[in-house]
């Protein structure tokens, strides 16, 4: 059975108009690949009716995407199912879903009255999914009013639970974080005459979590202790406030998975895997991904997708070169000079998504805002470490240059997510700095 907890095709429940275009290209690829893999159940987020209620509901019917929404209701939009039942594996499943949010052209309902009201209609089932676009807060307040459900699988708050969190009530909080980038996969083990589900690594885990939190505690203390001045103290002091909050979550945590009743549990087994090249490519989806990136291209190059426009704030990195000839040279052996070169080798210079971090001056008001726009400002130049330099290179004294480089900066682009964690500031620094920049 394969399940979708919302926020799919879109992130958030505001779609700028000037980014439509683009993201309903990418809507279609990604519900079309949807229905390739045969998924049995969908509930909408925010971010998926930000194309509209008519528009999302035309992208899941043309892809035969089946909808699961119990507490939603949308102008023009037909009643909508809240929940399916579906035999798998010789088991009844009941898969219910609810929305959170007040996505526009919508009403949504409470989900407690919502969710009790479909497992009336559902009947017995072997074991209940809740597919859940509510807030992590709102989802554990559900859990507790509901005992019937077993597990719930977040789409709301970007988490990414590498072990399910059990909460109060008895279920289990499943999620695999943002992008993509991981599948999770649940595997259910009924025992006879169980009742309940017991995640097997779940104990083990969360006590290793805690030890570890336990003794970065005791550094914590040490450093207060050790302070020789208020700012280090403070730091200190609220280092050891975030494990001690950390530690009380966690034994809270180990205290609902530890079974001390003596009754049978039904077992399941959960983990995230990582899709990465190593996954391979299903030729059908490479196939609507190729579609996909081609219209991108060809909207993006359309004249009325704009021109480059002459900045005053940014100059370009061939400018720097005149008075700092050796700091370009360097830069021009780094992964930074051929950073456009990499986007257009995977056809994706024309991607909203991606083209802020492979030119200059993207988060800059004054700086390219769409990749038609780019220009001369191709690559991470000098100015996208340095600030603009239009009025240093008209006066450079009276303006000079930022010379060090914040860790803001980087993060900017190498956030941990996009750069799949790799990013050490200490250990790259090292690989993109040059001499001390005086003109030459």
């Amino acid at each position: 059975m394969v399940v979708d907890a919302g926020n799919l095709l879109w992130k958030t429940a505001r779609l700028p108009e000037a980014d439509r275009a683009q993201r309903l290209i990418k809507a279609d690829l990604i519900a079309d690949a949807y229905a390739l893999s045969g998924v049995d159940a969908v509930v909408p987020g925010d971010g998926d009716l930000a194309f509209g209620a008519a528009a999302w509901w035309e992208m899941m019917q043309d892809a035969h995407i089946p909808v699961v929404a119990a507490n939603l209701s949308c102008e023009g939009l037909p009643e909508l199912p809240g929940s399916r039942r579906l035999e798998v594996g010789g088991r009844t499943l009941g898969v219910i879903g609810v929305v959170g949010g007040t996505p526009e052209g919508c009403a949504v309902s409470d989900a407690t009255e919502a969710v009790s009201a479909e497992l009336d209609a559902l009947g017995p089932v072997d074991a209940l999914i809740l597919l859940s676009t509510l807030r992590n807060e709102d989802e554990r307040a559900l859990a507790a009013k509901i005992p019937e459900i077993d597990f719930i699988v977040n789409g709301h708050d970007r988490l990414t639970n590498s072990d399910p969190r059990a909460l109060e009530g008895g279920a289990w909080q499943l999620s695999s974080g943002s992008r993509g980038k991981k599948l999770g996969v649940l595997d259910l083990i009924f025992e006879p005459g169980a009742s309940g589900w017991q995640d097997m690594g779940a104990a083990a885990s969360l006590a290793k979590r805690r030890d570890q939190f336990r003794d970065r505690l005791k550094d914590a203390e040490r450093l207060v202790a050790e302070a020789t001045d208020d700012a280090a103290r403070s730091r200190a002091e609220r280092r050891v406030e975030f494990y001690e909050r950390e530690i009380t979550k966690l034994e809270a945590e180990l205290a609902l998975v530890t079974t001390t009743d003596g009754a049978p549990h039904n077992r399941f087994e959960s983990r995230l895997v990582e899709l990465g090249t190593e996954v391979g490519e299903h030729a059908a989806t490479q196939a609507l991904v190729d579609q996909a990136k081609a219209a991108i291209e060809q909207a993006g190059s359309a004249p009325q997708a704009g021109a480059p426009f002459a900045s005053t704030a940014f100059v370009g990195s061939n400018f720097c070169q005149g008075c700092h000839l050796s700091e370009h040279q360097q830069w021009a052996s780094t992964g930074h000079a051929n950073a456009w070169a990499a986007l257009q080798k995977a056809q994706r210079q024309m991607d909203d998504d991606c083209f802020s971090c492979h030119v200059t001056g993207a988060f800059h008001p004054e700086g390219p805002q769409k990749p038609a726009q780019v220009g001369a400002l191709v690559n991470v130049g000098c100015e996208a470490c340095h600030g603009p330099g239009g009025q240093h290179t008209k006066a450079p004294t009276e303006h000079p240059m930022k010379a060090e480089v914040s860790v803001k900066t980087c993060t900017l682009c190498h956030d941990g997510e996009q750069d799949g964690g790799r990013f050490d500031y200490d250990a790259y620094l090292p690989k993109v700095l040059h001499t001390a920049a005086k003109p030459e």
